[in-house]
């Protein structure tokens, strides 16, 4: 998986080397912050180089969320988006901005891959405050054949102002930089063509890339269990026996305003896609502790699932919020909003004045060790697959009932649920409470639900599938419910409405020999794999108008078979066989608003 832009900001903030510029004082000035940056990343020749347990972990858990977007990794969600806006842009030279660029590296790979797919006419500028990698990146350019299609640019992102158009603008890891965020993101509101597109990917924790309390004690909480040479920082050379919570923004620009990244995105564009994840599994899997974790090692693999698990499921119950997004937006039209359960860019926000509620303590009077009552727990959805949700669905009789979720931790031999009295008891003898206890990957687990004060614990264990189990039907990765049509073919196109169970129905109209308009359906069908519905097509009628429905209406006449195979979110193909016909097939696209 390439999510080297990903690494980077992981485990590389603003680092402390013995030498280098050390620590500047909170007052310093823009201009030595500035000169600050151009020194370190001048020096810094290893900005790519990720541990074995990063690229571990991200293959195992990050690639499989952004997979549900159909996107192989953050740049793969880049090209996609890109490519949309090229195709919607009748400009003849359609133009695209990187906003702190960089080398350029992935700019130069985005480029490579909008060509591949026969975007050839765009040029995609490459914003750059620091001159040694504006220079490095002019090189590189030519050299690879791409001099026509990046141009470089010099610039301040603190103190730009477009002053042209752009189909779409890329923000790499490169907002946790910046200062004047508003006057950023006001600018690539102005400069957005009505079909343009604003993708990006970058940190949203607490400024200075410091954890805040409620992450910071879990942190600790497993930092405890290391021994050791787990907790020798390789940047610093020396050993943490306490985790540091560095403040990285009193150096240079690294995570200045991080924690204002996202509420201000909420307030400048609408969602077409959001994906937040990772919190405490980040310092485990970083540039200075990760390599003291061995990929290869059974003990050091199971220990950052553990610490994964307890990040997913903290993250879920809202009690810690996500530190990274991948995300791409729109202005000026509804986006997508496409988010995975309930993680939406809303409920990621971490507000700097409190603490997540569902943190507060919980005080009531709780049920004594002779009172009866029973806590049963059922696995949902019964037969999960590899990386779907799982909900632990929990039913509390008797004083159990009084008891609510105080924590969910990971821990080796699997998920704990501990109870705590609510902050009212609960009239009701009988509660059950859903707890949602992560995305797993194919294997076999255990809840434990402790319910305190002496009582014994309540376990159940469950199988996790594959991603596509044999004998059990396909699921599609996303939602493809929409008008669809083909562009070469107007006036003619179909709808499609997939419910939450993934069944699918497509109706569309057509005209038969006589030249009378004909309703069709695609239905009940199945899936066939996680891009391909196929089934029966039904001639649809019904008695006229001045006749009332009822017994005289036509029934539904099975005609022949549909397939529709989906190349992706927007783009598909609709192959019907329709009377003994030959078939017909149709590159369809969702239809834009």
């Amino acid at each position: 998986m390439n999510v080297k832009d990903i690494g980077r900001r992981i485990r590389r903030p603003f680092v402390r080397t013995p030498g280098s510029i050390g620590r500047l004082d909170a007052g310093r000035g823009y201009s030595e912050r500035v000169a600050a940056e151009k020194e370190h990343f001048h020096e810094d020749n290893t900005a790519d180089e990720l541990p074995p347990i990063f690229h571990y972990w991200s293959n195992r858990y990050l690639r499989p969320k952004l997979e549900t977007f159909d996107y192989s990794d953050p740049e793969a969600m880049f090209a996609a988006e890109f490519e949309r806006a090229y195709r919607a842009s009748d400009a003849p030279v359609r133009r695209f901005l990187s906003i702190g660029s960089g080398r350029a590296d992935a700019e130069m790979r985005l480029a490579r891959k909008l060509m591949d797919r026969g975007c050839e006419d765009f040029v995609l500028e490459c914003m750059e405050l620091n001159p040694d990698l504006l220079a490095q990146a002019t090189t590189a350019a030519e050299h690879m054949g791409l001099g026509e299609r990046i141009a470089t640019v010099a610039g301040d992102a603190n103190h730009w102002t477009p002053d042209k158009p752009y189909d779409g603008v890329l923000a790499n890891s490169s907002l946790h930089h910046i200062v004047n965020l508003e006057g950023v993101f006001q600018g690539i509101g102005d400069a957005l063509v009505p079909s343009g597109i604003f993708v990006t990917s970058d940190t949203i924790g607490r400024n200075g890339h410091m954890r805040w309390p409620e992450a910071l004690a879990i942190v600790q909480e497993f930092w405890r269990e290391l021994p050791q040479p787990k907790t020798y920082n390789r940047l610093l050379r020396r050993f943490e026996a306490v985790y540091e919570n560095w403040d990285c923004s009193s150096e240079s620009f690294e995570g200045i305003r991080a924690q204002d990244i996202l509420p201000l995105l909420i307030q400048h564009f609408d969602f077409d896609v959001f994906l937040p994840f990772a919190n405490v599994v980040d310092p485990f899997i970083d540039r200075a502790f990760g390599p003291n974790f061995d990929a290869g090692d059974a003990a050091d693999v199971a220990f950052v699932d553990r610490v994964h698990l307890r990040d997913e499921a903290e993250i879920a119950r809202g009690a810690i919020k996500p530190t990274h997004l991948i995300a791409a937006m729109c202005v000026g039209r509804p986006g997508r909003n496409r988010v995975i359960d309930h993680l939406t860019p809303q409920f990621c926000v971490r507000s700097p004045r409190r603490a997540p509620r569902c943190l507060a303590p919980a005080v009531a009077p709780v049920p004594s060790a002779g009172d009866a009552g029973t806590v049963s727990i059922a696995i949902v959805p019964g037969r999960p697959l590899a990386f779907g949700l799982v909900v632990a669905r929990l039913s509390l009789e008797g004083p159990f009932a009084h008891l609510g979720v105080d924590t969910v931790r990971s821990e080796r031999d699997g998920v704990v649920v501990a109870l705590a009295p609510l902050p009212a008891p609960s009239a009701a003898c009988a509660r059950t409470v859903d707890v949602q206890l992560g995305r797993f990957p194919a294997g076999r687990f255990k809840v434990t639900v402790e319910p305190g004060l002496g009582h014994p614990p309540a376990v159940a264990e469950w199988e996790v599938g594959p991603k596509v189990p044999a004998g059990v039907e396909m699921r599609p990765l996303v939602d493809y419910s929409d008008q669809w049509w083909d562009p070469t073919d107007p006036g003619w196109g179909i709808g499609i409405a997939q419910h939450a169970s993934d069944g699918l129905l497509a109706i569309w109209a057509a005209h038969d020999e006589r030249g009378e308009p004909t309703w069709f359906s695609l239905q009940p069908g199945q899936w066939v794999d996680a891009r391909t519905f196929r089934g029966p097509i039904y001639r649809c009628g019904r008695a006229p108008v001045r006749e009332a429905a009822g017994a005289n209406a036509p029934a539904p006449v099975c005609v022949g078979t549909a397939t529709l195979t989906f190349d992706d979110f927007d783009s598909g193909h609709f192959v019907s066989e329709i009377d003994g016909r030959p078939p017909r097939t149709s590159a369809i696209r969702r239809m834009r608003y």
